[in-house]
C-alpha cells in the first residue's frame, strides 16, 4: 500500500479502454492519476466510455471524465494534462499508459520511458481483438510472483546428517519444490534452526524434504514449524520497438487457437502501417488485401516468422470487420488486465506480462454478414457495436429481459456493461436486479458505482440509479429481495417465464446452485462468474446445449476434525473456526431450537419434529442447548448478560484447559506408548481473566451484547460498548472454583470413527430424561431472537465475538494472534474481491452474451479461468449436458471377501437418452392419483411404484404400491392429496413436482427426468 500511495500514473487516451484502466487504478488508491487525450468526445464513444454523456459530445474526453474519476476516490489526485502527447509530459511518473495512440508515438514514448525507468504499458481493443504490452524495464524485481499463500507445515521429526531429512505432519502431499526456501521456528533440540535464516529445500517427497548445512547442530527432540519464504524474481524487459520486431513467446489464452497470437501481432503492425498511410483504421470491405500484404511485409522483418495460410487469412478478414470499433466487453477484459499490470509495475506484487498478450473472439462474429446497410453507422452511441454485429442484433440486445442476481462488485460491473452495450435499452427491454444488502464503506474500493453519500442505501437501488445516468434509455428495475425458496411467491413462475436469461453476480455457491436450479427448471440460459482475489472463472450455461452450473462442482473443502477444532488446534485458522462454531452454537442454534420448542403446541408435538433427520447423539446435543436455555440461569438485564459472558470466558479459556491438561498432562502417552503431546498438538495453558486486558474485555463486550440480543433484552446505548462499565461489572462477577474430574472423557484423534462417549442405549435414556425435565412448552415465558451469522455488518458484534474468541483460544495454545479483519476473512471464508479481476470477469461473460443472442453452437462458447497474478488465461469449450442412457449397473456387495460376486440390474432411461434439461409435462387437468397411474401406464408404458411430494424440507410419501393403505388415496385428486397431507392451501400454484419411482413391465428400474404435473 505504501508504494501505491506514493505512485503517479499517466494515462493517455480516454476512450472506453482508457477510462476502464483509469477507474481501476483510481480505486487502487495511487497518489495521482493524470489523464490526457487529444480527442474530442464523439457520439460513438458513449457505447463504451461510461463517464461520457450526450452533453459531453464535442468536449475533450479526458476533461469530461476527470470529475467522475475524482469522485471515485477522494484520496487520489486526478488531474488533466492538455496538449499534444510528448515525452516531456512524462517526467516523474511511475507508470505511463498509452491507449488509442499511433504506432510511431508509441515507439517514441516507449524508448523514453525505458531509458528513465518508467514502466510503460500500452494496448488497444479493435472490434473483437485486444492486445496489451508491458515494459517494466531492466532489473525489475517481482517480490511475489504468484500471490499464493505461503506454504507452512508442522514437523514430526528431523533426522540429522548431510543432508538432514525433515518429516512433516500432514495427510496431504507437500507442495514444496526443490529450490524453495523455508524458515524454521519452535524446533526443540536442534535449536540452531530457529535463527530465522532461510534454508534451501533439497529433494522433496510427499511427506518430507531435505536441507543442507546442519552439521554440528544439536539433536532434534521434538516440535517445530516451517514456513515458505517467497523468492523474488528479476525481469529484463525490452523496449516497445524491440518487442515489436522480436516479440518472443506469446502468452496463449485459448489453445483451440494455438499460434494465433503471432498472426494477430502481424495484423496489429500492418494495421498501424495502414493507419499511417490512410489516416483511418482498415475494414473488411476492400482493405483486407492491403492489410494481408502488409502482414507479409512485416513478417519478413520479424526475428521469428509466422505462417500465414488460407485459414489465417480468413481469420484476418473476419477480424477486420469493425476493427475500428471499441466494444464495451473488450474494454472490460483489457481494462481489468491492464489496470492490474499498472499495479504490478508499482508494487512488484504478482508477475507482469512478459511482454505481449493478444486475444480474439472471432467465434462471436455473425456467421454470415447480412445486408451491408445493417452495419452502417446511424449516428448512435451503439455505432461501434453495430459495425461488428449489425443493427438488427442491436435491437435484439435492446429487447432483452434479463435477471441480474446481485449488485455487489460483479453486479456493479455487469450493470455498467449492460448500460453501455444497450442491453434492455429498447422499448420492451428490462433488467431486473436484486440484492438484499446495503452499501458499506468497505464496498467503495471495488464496487465502483457507489459513493460515500450512498452508505446505508440499498445496493440494487443505488446501482440502478447511477446506471440510468450512464444511459438514459437503460430500463432497470431494482429489488431488495434475496433469491431463495422463501421468495418464490415473489420471484414466481410468471416472473421466471418472462425472462430471456439470467446473470449471476453472487458470492456463494449455495445461492448459485439455487439460481441454477431455477434456470434448469425454466430452461433459461445462465451467465455465471466468480472471483477469488486475482483469479476468476466464467461459465456459460445454454439450455440443452451445455451442462448446467450444478452438474460439476469443486471437491468439498477439507473439514477440520472435531478433536482438532475443540481440543488440539495448531493454527489460528483452527482457533477462528472454533470461535465461529461457538458463535453459531450460542447465538444461532441454541435460541433457534429453543424458540422452536417454545412455539410447539405440546411436548409430544416437539418430540415428533425435533427427531427428524438427527442421530441420537445430535439430538442429545440440541436438547442440551434447549435445557440450558430454559432451565439454566436466566438473564433479565444487560448486567446479567455481562455476568454470563464473564462466566463463559472462564469456561472456555480456563476450565476447559485445566480439564484437558489434567486428563492429558504434559508427559502423557498414547496407546502406543508415544508422547501424547507430539506435533501437531500444542500443550495449552489456562488464561486468568483480566478486566484491563483489551482482548479479554472484547470477548465480554461482544458476548454480552449478543446474549442480550438473542434474549430480546434492551441494552442502553451508553453501556453497549462502554469498556469501563462492562469491565467493572465483569471484574465483580463471582466465579465458582473449578476442579477437574477424572471421569470426564475428552475425544482425541485416536477416538475418531469410534462413536461417541456413550452407548446408544445410554444416549436414548438421556434424551428421554431431558424431555421429562423440559416439560410442556407452555410452562415458559421467554422471548428469543436467533442471530444469523453476517460477516458484512461491522456493528453486529458477530466478527467481534469470533475474533476475540479465536485469538484467546490461540493465546491458550501459544498461537500467534491476528487482527479483526483477518479473522473476518477466515470466518467468512473471504478472499477480498479486486476491482481489476471483477471487471475482466464480466467482460468475458458479456462476450458470451454476444454469442448467446446469435444462438451459436456449443463449439463457439468459452468458459474461462484466469489468474491475473501469474498471469494465466485458459479458455475452453463448455461441456455438453450429460446424457442419461439405459444401462446395466454392476455392484459388488462384498469387494473384500467376495470380489468375484457381482450383482447386475437393468436401468431403463426414459426417454432414452435424456439430460438434466429434460422433463415430462403432464397436462391432463387435476386428475386423481389413480388416473395419474393409468396415464403413465397407457401413454408411457411405465408402472408407478412410489410417489412423494416435497413439502418444505420434507418429502411426504403419497403412494407406495407395496403398502395397501395407499389404495385409499387413488380416488383423490393429486392437488387435494397435497393439501390434505401438508395442511397448507395451494394458493396460486398451478403445478406440482411429484417425485416418482417407476418400473417397466419386466420389472426394471426406470430413470426419468423431473415430472411436472399441471393441475390448473
Amino acid at each position: 500500500m505504501g508504494k501505491l500511495s506514493a505512485a503517479s500514473v499517466f494515462i493517455s487516451g480516454l476512450n472506453g479502454l482508457g477510462v476502464e484502466i483509469a477507474k481501476n487504478v483510481v480505486l487502487a488508491n495511487v497518489r495521482r492519476v493524470t489523464l490526457h487525450d487529444s480527442k474530442a468526445t464523439a457520439v460513438r464513444d458513449l457505447g463504451a466510455q461510461f463517464y461520457l454523456s450526450e452533453g459531453a459530445v464535442g468536449t475533450n474526453r479526458a476533461e469530461a471524465s476527470r470529475a467522475h474519476l475524482q469522485e471515485l476516490n477522494s484520496n487520489v489526485i486526478v488531474d488533466v494534462a492538455s496538449g499534444v502527447l510528448s515525452a516531456e509530459m512524462l517526467e516523474g511518473y511511475s507508470v505511463v499508459v498509452c491507449i488509442d495512440t499511433p504506432h510511431a508515438k508509441l515507439v517514441e514514448i516507449g524508448e523514453f520511458c525505458h531509458k528513465r525507468g518508467i514502466a510503460f504499458i500500452t494496448g488497444d481493443v479493435n472490434g473483437l481483438v485486444g492486445r496489451a504490452f508491458v515494459d517494466v524495464g531492466n532489473d525489475f524485481v517481482v517480490q511475489d510472483p504468484t500471490g499464493e499463500a505461503l506454504l507452512t507445515g508442522v514437523i514430526s521429526k528431523i533426522e540429522g546428517g548431510n543432508p538432514a531429512k525433515v518429516t512433516c505432519v500432514s495427510d496431504e502431499r507437500l507442495e514444496l519444490q526443490s529450490g524453495d526456501k523455508v524458515v524454521f521456528s519452535e524446533v526443540e533440540g536442534m535449536v540452531e534452526l530457529n535463527d530465522g535464516v532461510p534454508r534451501t529445500v533439497g529433494s522433496v517427497t510427499p511427506s518430507s524434504f531435505t536441507i543442507e548445512g546442519t552439521e554440528g547442530y544439536g539433536a532434534y527432540v521434538r516440535g517445530g514449524l516451517w514456513k515458505e519464504v517467497r523468492q523474488p524474481k528479476v525481469l529484463q524487459h525490452r523496449t516497445y520497438a524491440a518487442a515489436c520486431a522480436d516479440p518472443g513467446m506469446f502468452l496463449e489464452s485459448d489453445f483451440s487457437k494455438f499460434g494465433r497470437s503471432g498472426l494477430l501481432h502481424l495484423m496489429a503492425l500492418a494495421s498501424a502501417d495502414f493507419f499511417e498511410a490512410h489516416g483511418r483504421a482498415p475494414s473488411e470491405r476492400g482493405d483486407a488485401d492491403e492489410v494481408l500484404a502488409g502482414m507479409r511485409a512485416q513478417n519478413e522483418k520479424q526475428a521469428s516468422k509466422t505462417e500465414i495460410d488460407s485459414a489465417g487469412e480468413d481469420v484476418v478478414r473476419k477480424l477486420l470487420r469493425g476493427c475500428h470499433a471499441v466494444l464495451n466487453p473488450m474494454c472490460a477484459i483489457f481494462g481489468g488486465l491492464m489496470g492490474q499490470e499498472v499495479i504490478k509495475a508499482i508494487t512488484g506484487k504478482f508477475h507482469p506480462l512478459d511482454q505481449w498478450l493478444y486475444m480474439d473472439f472471432v467465434e462471436a462474429l455473425p456467421e454470415k454478414e447480412s445486408d451491408p446497410s445493417d452495419y452502417a453507422p446511424r449516428g448512435s452511441r451503439y455505432d461501434d457495436q453495430i459495425a461488428v454485429f449489425g443493427h438488427e442484433f442491436q435491437e435484439k440486445l435492446g429487447a432483452l429481459k434479463y435477471f441480474l442476481v446481485g449488485a455487489g462488485a460483479l453486479g456493479c460491473e455487469f450493470i455498467k456493461n449492460f448500460a453501455m452495450m444497450g442491453v434492455a435499452c429498447g422499448p420492451t427491454g428490462l433488467v431486473t436486479v436484486t440484492d438484499d444488502d446495503t452499501i458499506e464503506r468497505s464496498n467503495l474500493t471495488r464496487q465502483f458505482l457507489f459513493r460515500n453519500h450512498m452508505i446505508g442505501q440499498s445496493k440494487s437501488a443505488a446501482a440502478a440509479n447511477v446506471a440510468v445516468h450512464m444511459n438514459k434509455d437503460f430500463h432497470i428495475r431494482p429489488f431488495q429481495d434475496r433469491v431463495s425458496p422463501q421468495t418464490e411467491s415473489f420471484f414466481n413462475d410468471e416472473f421466471w417465464g418472462s425472462l430471456d436469461g439470467v446473470c449471476n453476480a453472487l458470492d456463494n455457491v449455495k445461492a448459485r446452485l439455487y439460481v441454477d436450479s431455477r434456470c434448469l427448471f425454466f430452461n433459461k440460459p445462465l451467465l455465471e462468474s466468480g472471483t477469488l482475489g486475482p483469479k476468476c472463472n466464467t461459465q456459460i450455461v445454454v439450455p440443452h446445449i451445455s451442462e448446467n452450473y450444478g452438474a460439476s462442482q469443486d471437491p468439498a473443502e477439507k473439514q477440520i476434525p472435531d478433536c482438532t477444532l475443540h481440543n488440539f488446534p495448531s493454527t489460528i485458522n483452527h482457533c477462528i473456526s472454533w470461535g465461529k462454531s461457538e458463535f453459531i452454537g450460542c447465538f444461532e442454534v441454541s435460541p433457534f431450537e429453543t424458540k422452536r420448542f417454545l412455539e410447539s403446541a405440546s411436548l409430544d408435538a416437539y418430540k415428533q419434529t425435533v427427531r427428524q433427520g438427527l442421530t441420537p447423539q445430535e439430538l442429545r446435543e440440541k436438547l442440551l442447548l434447549v435445557k440450558e436455555a430454559v432451565l439454566g440461569e436466566q438473564c433479565v438485564s444487560f448486567e446479567d448478560c455481562i455476568r454470563w459472558a464473564r462466566l463463559r470466558f472462564q469456561e472456555y479459556f480456563f476450565n476447559r484447559i485445566v480439564q484437558l491438561t489434567f486428563s492429558f498432562p504434559r508427559d502423557a502417552k498414547t496407546r502406543n506408548g508415544l508422547p501424547f503431546w507430539s506435533p501437531p498438538k500444542r500443550f495449552p495453558n489456562p488464561i486468568n481473566f483480566d478486566s484491563k486486558n483489551p482482548l479479554h474485555l472484547a470477548f465480554v463486550i461482544a458476548g454480552a451484547n449478543l446474549r442480550a440480543k438473542t434474549l430480546c433484552i434492551p441494552v442502553p446505548e451508553s453501556q453497549s460498548r462502554n469498556a469501563e462499565f462492562i469491565g467493572r461489572v465483569a471484574a465483580g462477577v463471582s466465579v465458582p472454583p473449578f476442579a477437574p474430574s477424572a471421569s470426564t472423557k475428552i475425544k482425541t484423534d485416536e477416538d475418531q470413527g469410534q462413536g461417541n462417549d456413550a452407548d446408544l442405549g445410554n444416549v436414548e435414556d438421556e434424551i428421554e430424561k431431558i424431555f421429562a425435565e423440559l416439560g410442556q412448552p407452555s410452562n415458559y415465558k421467554l422471548s428469543l431472537s436467533p442471530e444469523e451469522f453476517e460477516k458484512d455488518v461491522d456493528t453486529n458484534f458477530h466478527i467481534d465475538f469470533i475474533s476475540a474468541t479465536g485469538n484467546l483460544r490461540g493465546n491458550n495454545y501459544e498461537i500467534e494472534s491476528i487482527d479483526k479483519f483477518q479473522a473476518k476473512l477466515i470466518a467468512g471464508n473471504i478472499i477480498p474481491a479486486i476491482a481489476t479481476t471483477t471487471a475482466m470477469a464480466t467482460g468475458f461473460v458479456c462476450v458470451e452474451l454476444y454469442k448467446l443472442i446469435q444462438k451459436k453452437p456449443l463449439e463457439s462458447y468459452r468458459n474461462t479461468f484466469a489468474n491475473l497474478a501469474l498471469p494465466l488465461f485458459a479458455m475452453s469449450e463448455p461441456m455438453p449436458p450429460k446424457k442419461i442412457v439405459s444401462r446395466t449397473e454392476k455392484n459388488i456387495p462384498d469387494p473384500i471377501n467376495h470380489p468375484e460376486y457381482v450383482e447386475e440390474r437393468e436401468v431403463v432411461a426414459y426417454p432414452n437418452p435424456h439430460t438434466a434439461w429434460d422433463r415430462i409435462d403432464v397436462r391432463e387437468g387435476d386428475i386423481t392419483l389413480g388416473d395419474f397411474i393409468k396415464f403413465f401406464q397407457e401413454k408411457h408404458g411405465l408402472t408407478l411404484t412410489m410417489m412423494a411430494i416435497q413439502a418444505g424440507a420434507k418429502g411426504l410419501i403419497v403412494y407406495n404400491s407395496m403398502m395397501p393403505k395407499f389404495k385409499e388415496s387413488l380416488p383423490q385428486t393429486l392437488s387435494a392429496l397435497l393439501a390434505s397431507i401438508t395442511g397448507e392451501p395451494l394458493g396460486s400454484r398451478t403445478y406440482l413436482l411429484p417425485q416418482c419411482v417407476f418400473s417397466t413391465k419386466s420389472g426394471d428400474d426406470v430413470d426419468v427426468p423431473p415430472i411436472v404435473f399441471h393441475f390448473r
